[in-house]
C-alpha cells in the first residue's frame, strides 16, 4: 500500500512516464489489503478507529498478533508502529474545532 504514495510515478500529476491504469491497479490492491486487515481486526475483537491508504489505527489487545496475522494472511509484512495515550483524526479538509 505504500505504493500510493508515488502518485506521481504511476499516472498522476504531470508524471513523465507514467499510466493511469498503473495508478488505479495500486490504489485497488491497497484497497484490497487495506479491507481485508480491517476484517481480520473485526474478526479478533478490535475497534476499527481509522484507516486510510497504508495505515490502519485499531483499539484492542496485542496489536502485534494482528500485525503477524494479517502479514501471514495477505503475503505482505506489516508493521506495528506503536501504541498511542491519545489520537485526533481531523476531517479532511475541514478546520479541526477543540471544544
Amino acid at each position: 500500500m505504500a505504493a500510493c504514495h508515488k502518485l506521481r510515478i504511476y499516472g498522476i500529476h504531470k508524471a513523465r512516464f507514467s499510466r493511469i491504469e498503473c495508478h488505479e491497479s495500486i490504489t485497488a490492491y491497497g484497497r484490497e489489503i487495506l479491507l481485508q486487515t480491517i476484517d481480520l481486526a473485526e474478526e479478533m475483537g478490535f475497534e476499527i478507529l481509522h484507516g486510510i491508504v497504508d495505515s490502519l489505527w485499531v483499539k484492542g489487545n496485542d496489536p502485534q498478533e494482528l500485525c503477524r496475522r494479517a502479514s501471514e494472511h495477505i503475503g505482505i509484512t506489516l508493521e506495528h508502529k506503536g501504541i498511542f495515550k491519545w489520537i485526533v483524526f481531523c476531517r479532511t479538509g475541514q478546520t479541526a474545532q477543540v471544544r
